[in-house]
């Protein structure tokens, strides 16, 4: 058997079919500035108020009743406790899982809140111009807890551990490890363009920190010391990111949509058709769906079918592969006449991560540089689903 060549690199393959349907929100079309999934249920967040689904976003109704300010940014979802910020009214609290709203009486009624994180009993809130908060009261009553920020307006909170990450609208991102009571900066490796760093979304996945930028997405491998650039091609703006399993979305605020990654962000493929808009504001998922949140209301798309391949032709006679699962070699048996062809090994996010050229009708592969996990291999037309373990 002669030696092949082995070629290793990324492509990006586009799926031909749609791969976003809209969620219908009744005759409100308009923008979506949050998305939570809690178990079976969604909640939206809009300027119409607080859309609810318990049907993967089949059906939506409103859970207005108390909200007299209905132009809602964010909440914060703590069992049946829910807070929800709002443009003029401040912060809104909800005992009963967003049946009934009740306005809390605090200092959020002249300024807005941009972003919420829980902590055991800890409620962090971010906010426009006066920097961060801390209730301990779940909500009743709020303390600043400012000590060490030099940009008081706080896009993004999240907590992993004692870690608390805020980013900043021009100061890029802090980190505090006493309850929000003094803040360092963590920017080494982000970029300074004349002292403006702006940072949209701050999530943590598998103590990987992750974080959504104006000028793209950046990665810390120890909890913000260092960041490392992880953008999409072509792609200046990040406004949010989701996670489900090993595909991690990112949505873009520059109207390019949303783009998967399964390597953790080392490549990425857009994933647009079929999208109500590419601008978008907010991600979410149930792990059957992803939920982007956009200039024009909410689209889903199945993840099952917008991190695979087209399978269309999947198995059929061509050829043989086994063993299947393999670990180390994959054998290739041509059941017709063989003609000289290339070889091309998909991932399930459709990434090509290697060809070879065959030259012989029994062809032997070496997958020892393969990830483990579940691959395409295609010939012309014609495809075989193979294990690596």
């Amino acid at each position: 058997m002669k030696k092949c060549l082995f070629f290793l690199f990324f492509v990006l393959v586009q799926i031909s079919y749609s791969q976003w349907e809209t969620c219908n929100l009744g005759t409100y079309n308009g923008f979506i500035s949050g998305l939570y999934v809690d178990g079976n249920n969604i909640f939206a967040c809009t300027s119409s108020g607080v859309f609810f689904s318990t049907d993967d976003g089949d059906n939506w109704l409103k859970k207005n009743t108390g909200l007299v300010d209905t132009n809602v940014f964010r909440l914060l979802i703590d069992g049946k406790n829910i807070l929800a910020s709002t443009q003029q009214k401040g912060v809104y609290l909800s005992t009963d899982y967003g049946e009934n709203w009740n306005e809390l009486q605090n200092q959020f009624s002249d300024q807005p809140v941009y972003c919420f994180a829980l902590s055991g009993n800890n409620i962090f809130a971010g906010t426009y111009g006066r920097g961060v908060f801390l209730s301990t009261d779940k909500g009743a009553s709020w303390t600043k807890k400012n000590f060490g920020l030099t940009d008081t307006t706080i896009f993004t909170l999240n907590v992993t551990g004692n870690k608390v990450f805020a980013g900043s609208s021009q100061k890029g991102i802090f980190v505090s490890i006493d309850s929000g009571n003094t803040w360092f900066p963590k920017n080494n490796g982000l970029p300074d363009v004349g002292g403006f760093i702006s940072i949209n979304s701050i999530n943590i996945n598998e103590n990987i920190a992750y974080a959504a930028a104006t000028f793209g997405i950046y990665v810390s491998n120890d909890f913000g010391e260092n960041w490392i650039q992880k953008t999409p091609q072509n792609i200046s703006n990040i406004g949010a990111i989701t996670f489900s399993d090993n595909n991690i979305f990112a949505g873009s605020n520059d109207y390019k949509g949303v783009y998967v990654s399964s390597d953790k962000g080392d490549n990425w493929i857009a994933k647009n058709s079929g999208l109500l808009s590419k601008m978008i504001y907010c991600l979410s998922n149930n792990n059957k769906y992803v939920y982007a949140g956009t200039s024009t209301g909410i689209s889903r798309a199945k993840i099952s079918e917008i991190t695979s391949v087209d399978s269309k032709n999947v198995e059929n006679n061509l050829f043989e592969v086994f063993p299947n699962p393999a670990n180390k070699n994959l054998s290739l048996v041509f059941n017709n006449k063989f003609i000289q062809n290339k070889v091309e090994i998909f991932n399930l996010l459709g990434l090509k991560v290697c060809e070879y050229v065959v030259e012989d009708k029994d062809f032997t592969i070496n997958i020892e540089t393969l990830l483990c996990g579940t691959y395409f291999l295609k010939i012309d037309n014609s495809c075989k689903i193979f294990v690596k373990n």
